[in-house]
């Protein structure tokens, strides 16, 4: 498969499996665009992936953000959304200010993104999004991101109804070592969740 002259933007692009995408588009010869919250990380990521890489600064949870990231952005193929800020939590320990991040850069993040990139997809694009084994399954203190991961899926079949005939699609990921399952269970220590 070939995605030469094809332009793909990857918003959470920076690190995890949104770099491993990114890098991947860019093996097969697309156009890639990142977009990630920090500017260092993005200009390291863009370093790794090569030359032409393209890198947009974006705030998900800000809807001004990323409606001035993707004004600046020409017309594209597809588009990958991977970025959300994880948290969990014992119920005993969970608190609205705790989990607001999780749930607004998880639901309202991908309903801003879907919002301002849609007009900027060309005909046969599509949109993918990333849920978590938590929206399926149930673990110990995961209920807010469980909840998180089962309303991604809700977005995504419910924007492929209303944005058709742009393809939305949720790809449960399983679980992936990166640098976001590193800082929720601590390094090298999630084996449970595989079970």
């Amino acid at each position: 498969m070939t995605l030469k002259n094809k332009r793909i933007v990857i918003v959470g692009g920076s690190s995890g499996i949104g770099l491993a995408t990114a890098k991947a588009a860019y093996a097969k010869d697309a156009s890639v665009v990142i977009m990630g919250r920090s500017l260092e990380r993005l200009n390291q990521a863009s370093a790794e992936i090569g030359d032409g890489v393209e890198s947009r600064q974006i705030n998900v949870e800000d809807e001004a953000s990323v409606k001035a990231a993707f004004a600046e952005i020409e017309m594209f193929n597809h588009l990958f959304v991977s970025a959300t800020v994880a948290a969990t939590a014992p119920l005993t320990e969970t608190t609205k200010d705790k989990f607001r991040p999780t749930l607004d850069s998880k639901i309202w993040g991908a309903l801003h993104i879907a919002k301002h990139a849609a007009s900027h997809l060309l005909e046969k694009g599509s949109i993918t999004f990333i849920s978590g084994l938590a929206g399926r399954k149930g673990y110990q203190g995961f209920a807010l991101a469980g909840a998180a991961n089962a309303g991604i899926e809700a977005v995504g079949r419910n924007l492929a109804v209303e944005l058709a005939p742009i393809r939305v699609n949720t790809v449960c990921a399983g679980v992936i070592d990166t640098p976001m399952l590193d800082q929720v269970f601590g390094e090298k220590n999630y084996k449970s969740l595989s079970r």
